[in-house]
């Protein structure tokens, strides 16, 4: 069946999934049998090779944090497979991808490979501001009720209320560049595609 990833692990057994991340250590997938359900985690020293539903193949040396791409021939292109994107065989992290795409030396390649750049590292602003909205409300809250009426009022409520509105500003922020940097990076993949 194509519809799922297929791990297969150093002692041969088989996973059918779909594989979310590969990082530096790990293999993250989902179950076939839950695909909305738990990200599962194997260790990437266990993992012998991933096939994509696609037909692309990854085979992980044994002990090392190097990915040997097998069934596709190098080429100039930047593809993405499962979860990553690959250049000339080798996956790529985001920094990577940047570099590839600023040494193009493309007059709109490079200027949007900077904003990739800039976004890259703007776009967590929306995490940073969910966790100190949360934070916020949850301590005007408990204020409330550890106070009584007279001393709970506006020492707590008001600057709890400006660290929570200055969060939500903060996750609309991180939003918005998080939308930017998937358009940058989609449009500046696509540009180098179709000139490389």
């Amino acid at each position: 069946m194509l519809s799922q990833d297929t791990i297969v692990m150093r002692n041969n057994n088989v996973i059918l999934g779909k594989v979310m991340e590969i990082t530096a250590t790990e293999v993250k997938y989902n179950k076939q049998e839950m695909p909305e359900g738990p990200l599962y985690i194997e260790k990437k020293a266990d993992v012998k090779e991933v096939r994509y539903r696609n037909g692309f193949k990854e085979e992980f040396k044994m002990g090392a944090e190097e990915t040997i791409s097998t069934s596709k021939p190098t080429n100039n292109k930047i593809e993405r497979h499962g979860p990553g994107l690959f250049y000339n065989g080798k996956r790529l992290t985001e920094l990577e991808l940047i570099s590839v795409l600023k040494n193009s030396n493309d007059n709109v390649i490079t200027p949007l490979s900077l904003k990739i750049e800039r976004t890259n590292k703007l776009r967590h602003l929306g995490s940073l501001g969910i966790g100190c909205g949360g934070a916020a409300i949850v301590t005007a809250f408990s204020a409330s009720f550890a106070y009584d009426e007279r001393r709970a009022g506006a020492e707590i409520f008001i600057p709890s209320g400006i660290f929570a509105v200055s969060a939500i500003a903060l996750g609309i922020t991180g939003a918005t560049y998080f939308a930017k940097h998937k358009n940058y990076r989609a449009k500046a993949i696509k540009l180098y595609n179709q000139k490389y």
